[in-house]
């Protein structure tokens, strides 16, 4: 199974979730960038911040577009930092969402988070969701 994880991360908030989950992860992680080819992965997690008022940042955002013919029947796993302030806490994930399922892909899991990732802070219900979501992860 080959897994890949592509992010963009502004202030270090959405890598601090990248270290988390390939720590986490049971399987050989490749890290890429927006040129990766994507075609010959399985599982793809996918994570951004929030941009503005719940947009997806422009450079992902292209990144979603330019390979929206590789996305079907990849499992993904959807992923950001928000702030809970803004009306749409974390908009980009649902954004992504909707592109990457428009496009044949199979969500395995969401997973929002308040600005830094702290794994100590999250609330019970948080760490049981991000378990499961990590278990489906490692297949």
């Amino acid at each position: 199974m080959k897994q890949l994880v592509i992010y963009t991360s502004l202030t270090g908030n959405t890598k601090t979730f990248v270290d988390y989950l390939i720590s986490k992860s049971k399987n050989d992680v490749d890290v890429g960038d927006f040129s990766t080819d994507i075609s010959s992965y399985n599982r793809i997690a996918i994570g951004t911040y929030t941009w503005g008022n719940g947009n997806i940042p422009r450079k992902m955002k292209k990144f979603l577009i330019e390979n929206k013919d590789n996305f079907k029947d990849k499992e993904i796993f959807l992923f950001g930092s928000g702030n809970s302030v803004y009306p749409k806490f974390c908009g980009a994930v649902n954004g992504m969402k909707i592109i990457t399922t428009d496009c044949g892909a199979s969500i395995i899991g969401e997973f929002k988070f308040e600005q830094r990732f702290n794994p100590e802070e999250l609330t019970n219900e948080d760490h049981n969701l991000l378990n499961n979501i990590i278990t489906k992860w490692n297949g």
